[in-house]
């Protein structure tokens, strides 16, 4: 579906229906009719629709998404973690089983605005105090998890000066546990 025909109808099953599939065609189409509905399907609990609308934002580019979308990272951000004890080792822990929030690094780092920075090295070191987290129902590093490598990514697409410190610094601890 590439008309933009199809736009008005891809809205209403977007806001209706909560399908993922209609973001996904929206941000093919690329009709700012499109923005605010998107926007919105970031607030969902859909993990799927949030992600979806949050890719879409991404290749509008569009720099009122900005301050959405950093909502939903910071959203993702806020997790329970926990201490438990996992093979003799003790280790602070989170589950994160959506996708929401990699998908918003992704997008602000597409979209390239500033008011970006602050918030994705926050996201760096949200995820280096975590030890592991819990992702589709398996335990991985903190580091191996995709927020972190599209926190990373983003940060690199803003091209700030200001990045280089927390990047490497988070690229070069070892704090997982």
């Amino acid at each position: 579906i590439g008309d933009v025909r199809a736009v008005e109808p891809l809205i209403k099953t977007l806001e209706v229906d909560l399908n993922s599939a209609a973001a996904e065609a929206l941000g093919k189409i690329g009709d700012e009719r499109a923005i605010k509905p998107l926007i919105k399907a970031l607030e969902c609990d859909y993990d799927f629709l949030r992600h979806s609308a949050a890719e879409a934002l991404g290749v509008f580019g569009n720099e009122c998404a900005v301050e959405p979308l950093i909502k939903a990272l910071k959203a993702e951000l806020d997790v329970d973690a926990k201490w438990i004890n996992c093979n003799g080792k003790w280790g602070r822990v989170a589950s994160w089983e959506g996708a929401g929030g990699e998908s918003a690094a992704r997008a602000l780092g597409r979209i390239g605005d500033k008011r970006a920075l602050e918030p994705l090295v926050e996201a760096l070191e949200v995820i280096d105090k975590i030890g592991l987290v819990r992702r589709y129902g398996e335990w991985r590093p903190g580091k191996g998890h995709g927020l972190f490598t599209a926190a990373v990514e983003a940060l690199m697409e803003l091209g700030d000066v200001r990045a280089v410190g927390p990047l490497g610094s988070a690229l070069e601890s070892d704090n997982l546990w």
